[in-house]
């Protein structure tokens, strides 16, 4: 006899019935997270979903979950999990995790595998958002504990952890450079104290001997292990002809060392103190600066972020089979249904669907596309499903070229700190110059000086303080922006700002809210806007598409208490809209409503001036029909942020020329740019024809949010990519503001520009105190010793300077959210279906 089954409380598979009034669960995980959610207070998480599943229209395909778990049978493939191996080891896989905000997410993932029998452990790096995997293949298959993880509210995704080891092994060795030259300081600066005591109070010649010879054993790690970053940049400057900056870094420790180890044997004076603790000071400069690049992509891991990891191939008998996007081939047939990302460029074989290019392309409102149609990889297919021609994969689609652009304009960015580039080859070039004349002419007036006076002037002229005058400048403003929620992922990118000339924005997104509004409603009499919104409720009850969740937020605001219609069926015209039939009740007649594009419901004889306006100004009509007799007219648009006008002001104040450069409709496009007295402006402009816009600007900062500005933004000398923006313009930025609106923008230019005057400030102090204490160390008033003593100071004023000064205003711009906020404890979407509840108007079928 078959065992009873119930709904599982929390994801709705079966799951064995219990007793009546205790919930029953399908696994140990869903008991879980379905406690979790109860203690944080969540409880309506799951009257929320049924009340959207009871709203769901009939045949949307909408199951009685709050979305359709994804197969991951594509993780089981050989090849799949060859390139997410860990050391070669079978049954280990390094995937990147999505879903983790929270010290809570990393606790619960840990625990998952005493919930599955065969997966041994669950290991979780935060920081780069991985979990390693330890499983028994013979047990349990990948794509099993991958389908565990989504139901705890996770989503797991093939990485490439030969490169991810790769990156993994570069920074365990700079760390342990960086601890072993630090270890190495430490003791030899406690073995100085006791020289230095030494030499105040009287110490026995023996015990100076021994602890000089002791300072110099320990300073060999520091100088040799730890200074060897320095060593090979001179060396590879030396064999291509430049001077590069770390050549007198080399030549100072090198010689300080050696004058030291000469001294050691010939009674003179020692300073491996100061040798050993400027070289770390100087890894810890280069360890800072190499942090805030860790955002570098490949070109593999960006259309990675774009591409869905899985298809569903159609196989000759008429079959689906899921498999990995990166294992299609061209000429194969795929299936994509509604809500789902196309994962190859395809050509439309059957079917119709509406297809969300926006990340792409700029375009605010979805294109319907048919038979015979093109349609990229990485669009959204927002409302119906087609079956596709696989046309192109991987590096070979246009995503894939995009990444490529992306990464071509990347290799050829300028040097992070080329102001200081630009003076260090000048500078050094001095330096050698004035220690070969200054060691000439003390050999001819006083040989015995010669060693000392040359060492003195390559040590007091290091240029340490010149080369912190930059980094610790850059790295106080970059934490100062960062409180502001002002990301910089480069270093360099505050320099390139202040340099910026013209502000140039993507429209959708950026200087727009990014979704579609209602602006302007035609209703003709007898119907009321209150009857309209009604029925715009019922029939788009449902809908995933942006139009029909513009509409609903509208129709939300205006409904009034009369008692709600329900269809008794609607049919959904891809590329044209829906229709439904109500029937007859609480005496109202039966009634046949129609809502659709202009191309589908076309009475421009009716509304004309209203719908040549709202056509002229780049809004989308959508009509309304009753019983085949038009009733409403309705136009919609994206809207202007409200602190646009404000910040652009604040920028031209800076001196700046603003444009738009945008993949929208250039009627809309002109729209916005009147709005706000932007006279320069561009539409319907593809991502490559950006990128070019950008390159042939001198000085040009891109700020937008989708993918297709990533190329721009590697093109112009910044990019900068605004709150809520599509992964690959985040990751693929300079810049990125944490913070929603403008002001930020203007914050970032005017925070630039004060963080530069601080470096000339900076750079004018180091250069002027090495030209003074050159000058003694040449004229022999200033010895080894003294110049070992005053080398620091330098530094330490150059540090100094920049922490008093300020770069960015510390105030973080909007309010903080507080403890009692459930999401300060699971993070965005860190439980399943929270994310989609989250959104106004997020369809739960996605």
């Amino acid at each position: 006899m078959a065992r009873a089954t119930t709904p599982c409380a929390h994801c709705g598979l079966p799951a064995p019935a219990g007793a009546e009034s205790e919930p029953a669960f399908c696994c140990r995980g869903c008991r879980t997270v379905w406690d979790l959610v109860h203690e944080a207070g969540l409880d309506n998480y799951y009257a929320l979903r049924e009340r959207l599943d009871a709203h769901a229209p009939p045949g949307s395909g909408q199951s009685s979950q709050a979305a359709e778990a994804p197969a991951y049978a594509h993780l089981d493939d050989p090849t799949v999990l060859a390139q997410v191996r860990v050391d070669d080891r079978p049954g280990t896989a390094s995937l990147h995790c999505t879903g983790m905000h929270c010290a809570a997410c990393v606790w619960l993932i840990e625990r998952l595998p005493r919930v599955v029998d065969g997966l041994d452990s669950a290991r979780v790096d935060f920081g780069s958002a991985r979990v390693v995997l330890d499983w028994d293949p013979d047990v349990v298959a990948l794509s099993r504990v991958a389908a565990l993880f989504h139901r705890a509210g996770y989503e797991l995704h093939a990485v490439d952890a030969q490169a991810e080891q790769t990156r993994r092994d570069d920074r365990r060795r700079e760390l342990v450079r960086l601890a072993i030259a630090g270890a190495s300081a430490g003791n030899v600066m406690l073995v100085s104290f006791a020289l230095y005591a030494g030499a105040l109070s009287g110490m026995e010649a023996h015990w100076s001997r021994f602890f000089e010879f002791a300072a110099l054993i320990l300073a060999i790690p520091a100088v040799a292990y730890g200074g060897l970053p320095f060593y090979r940049a001179a060396w590879a400057g030396l064999r291509a002809r430049t001077l590069h900056i770390d050549l007198p870094i080399a030549l100072g420790v090198l010689g300080g060392f050696v004058a030291s180890v000469v001294a050691t044997f010939t009674s003179g004076e020692v300073y491996f103190d100061s040798v050993s603790v400027l070289v770390f000071l100087l890894l810890i400069g280069r360890h800072v600066q190499r942090r805030g690049q860790q955002w570098a992509l490949s070109q593999t891991d960006l259309i990675q972020l774009l591409v869905p990891a899985r298809a569903r191939r159609i196989l000759a008998d008429g079959r689906r089979e899921d498999c990995s996007s990166n294992a299609l081939a061209v000429g194969e047939h795929i299936e994509v249904r509604r809500g789902e990302r196309i994962p190859a460029d395809a050509q439309v074989l059957r079917g119709r669907a509406s297809i969300d290019a926006s990340s792409l392309t700029g375009e605010s409102t979805p294109v319907s596309v048919e038979p015979g149609d093109a349609v990229l990889a990485g669009t959204i297919a927002v409302d119906g499903g087609c079956e596709l021609e696989v046309r192109a994969v991987g590096a070979a689609t246009r995503v894939g070229s995009l990444a490529a652009r992306i990464m071509q304009a990347d290799a050829v960015r300028a040097p992070i700190q080329r102001a200081v580039d630009r003076i260090s080859g000048y500078f050094v070039a001095t330096v050698l110059s004035l220690a070969v004349l200054g060691g000439l002419a003390w050999w001819l007036v006083d040989p015995s000086r010669v060693f000392s006076v040359v060492v003195a002037l390559l040590v007091i002229s290091c240029p340490c303080a010149l080369g912190l005058a930059t980094p610790v400048a850059l790295a106080l403003a970059r934490a100062r922006a960062a409180r502001r929620g002002i990301l910089l992922a480069s270093a360099g990118a505050l320099e390139a700002l202040a340099k910026v000339e013209t502000a140039v924005f993507d429209k959708t997104g950026t200087l727009t809210e990014g979704a579609l509004e209602v602006h302007t409603a035609t209703v003709i009499a007898p119907l009321d806007e209150a009857e309209l919104a009604g029925l715009i409720l019922a029939v788009e009850r449902g809908s995933g598409h942006p139009v029909a969740q513009a509409l609903r937020r509208w129709a939300r605001a205006r409904v009034d208490a009369r008692p709600e219609r329900a269809a008794s069926s609607i049919e959904v015209l891809v590329g044209k809209g829906r229709a439904a039939v109500f029937d007859a009740a609480d005496g109202r007649p039966r009634a046949q409503v129609r809502i659709g594009n202009l191309a589908w419901l076309d009475h421009r004889e009716l509304f004309g001036d209203d719908l040549t306006q709202a056509l002229s100004t780049g809004k989308t009509p959508v009509l309304v029909e009753l019983d085949d007799r038009p009733v409403a007219m309705l136009a919609l648009a994206d809207t202007v942020r409200p602190d646009a006008a404000v910040a652009l002001d604040r920028l031209r104040a800076l001196g700046l020329q603003l444009a738009i450069r945008s993949g929208d409709h250039p009627a809309a496009v002109g729209a916005v740019a009147r709005e706000l007295g932007i006279e320069d402006f561009a539409g319907a402009m593809t991502p490559e024809a950006k990128a070019r816009t950008l390159a042939r600007l001198p000085a040009a900062a891109m700020i937008g949010d989708g993918v297709n500005d990533a190329p721009a933004m590697r093109a112009a000398s910044v990019g900068v990519a605004v709150r809520g923006g599509a992964e690959v313009a985040l990751r693929t930025a300079d810049v990125h503001l944490a913070e929603p609106g403008l002001a930020e923008v203007a914050e970032l230019f005017e925070g630039a520009r004060r963080t530069m005057a601080i470096i000339r400030r900076n750079l004018g102090f180091s250069l002027g105190y090495n030209l003074v204490f050159a000058s003694l160390a040449l004229a022999g008033l200033v010895g080894p010793l003294a110049a070992a003593l005053l080398m620091p100071a330098s530094s330490l004023t150059v540090v100094l300077s920049s922490a008093l000064s300020r770069s960015f205003d510390d105030r973080r711009a909007g309010a903080k959210r507080t403890r009692s906020e459930p999401r300060e404890l699971f993070g965005s979407g860190s439980i399943a279906g929270c994310d989609s509840l989250a959104r106004p108007g997020a369809s739960s079928a996605n």
